[in-house]
């Protein structure tokens, strides 16, 4: 087991928490997947973001809708590439800023939308078509769950159009847990399933079912001002 932590609070002004851990867990010499945790506390809309390779995508256990046929996720009202949301740019005379400074979500290039609201564990697959590689992220629900195509702006050095996910939760005096399992795969993956345990503000545990048995992960963090991580594996 070998783990990650970072802790940002000061990383937005009106967040308390900004906090990921990421655990690197053996199934077999040749095989391994990362517990992902991000934790959030503040605000009023969180968003936990992900995009795997350029090849062919899918999802299992979701029942997305069908594309959102005007705009693009900042809006049905906002075009592609529309610079809607930093008002520095939205008068390049004015402020003479370089687009290349943009501070927005960039939410104006992921179109294509659909969207779900799960209710119990699911996967999303980023798969190679020709190898037979790929990724497979399973992740805990969120309040919403957002898949979309994502084109960047076409200079030098610009990725292929790839498939994004969005986990997002919002309301009032707002806290998330978000927590999933990736793995890189040859052929199959070997984590079957992931089954929440306990999420609360601090702590988070889940089993992950795998062809090797099941392992159970929790990771907790102490009260304010005395920062203390725990995090534990049992494997059967």
């Amino acid at each position: 087991l070998d783990l990650v932590e970072a802790d940002a609070p000061d990383a937005y002004h009106h967040v308390s928490e900004y906090r990921r851990t990421v655990a690197l867990i053996e199934l077999a010499p040749d095989a391994r997947y990362v517990v992902d945790l991000f934790r959030v506390a503040g605000g009023d809309r969180h968003d936990y973001g992900i995009h795997g390779f350029h090849g062919t995508f899918s999802t299992e256990g979701v029942e997305l809708s069908a594309p959102q046929a005007e705009g693009t996720l900042a809006g049905e009202d906002v075009p592609y590439g529309a610079i809607y949301d930093d008002e520095g740019l939205q008068d390049f005379e004015r402020k003479g800023r370089s687009y290349y400074t943009y501070r927005g979500s960039g939410h104006s290039y992921l179109y294509d939308v659909r969207r779900a609201n799960p209710v119990a564990p699911w996967s999303a697959v980023w798969r190679d078509a020709e190898n037979g590689t790929g990724i497979r992220a399973t992740y805990l629900p969120s309040g919403e769950t957002i898949v979309a195509h994502g084109d960047p702006p076409r200079k030098g050095g610009a990725a292929d159009p790839l498939d994004f996910l969005i986990l997002r939760n919002s309301g009032e005096g707002l806290t998330s847990q978000f927590a999933g399992v990736l793995e890189p795969f040859s052929g199959q993956p070997r984590v079957r399933s992931i089954e929440p345990l306990e999420r609360t503000d601090r702590a988070i545990g889940l089993k992950v079912h795998h062809l090797q048995g099941v392992d159970t992960v929790r990771h907790s963090v102490g009260p304010e001002g005395f920062e203390r991580s725990y995090s534990c594996m049992f494997r059967k």
